[in-house]
């Protein structure tokens, strides 16, 4: 998931055209690490492919099911 610095999720909404979940709002970023690229590096090529956002200093997070967040810093 991609937040801007108020915090703001950003979504997107899928085209109408997909196969799977047409016309419904997604997250705006998602893909796979290539053979050999460390996630960090995956992160930064999809956000550059499906935004067009070149970023060199990302945050990450996770959170579990019980609303457990870690922030990961790289």
């Amino acid at each position: 998931m991609v937040f801007n610095k108020q915090g703001d999720l950003l979504l997107q909404k899928r085209s109408m055209s997909k196969d799977i979940g047409p016309g419904k709002w997604d997250t705006s970023v998602g893909g796979h690490v290539n053979p050999g690229e460390d996630v960090y590096s995956a992160a930064v090529r999809e956000m550059d492919e499906e935004l067009g956002i070149v970023l060199s200093d990302l945050q990450f997070s996770t959170a579990t099911c019980s609303g457990i967040i870690a922030n990961l810093n790289w």
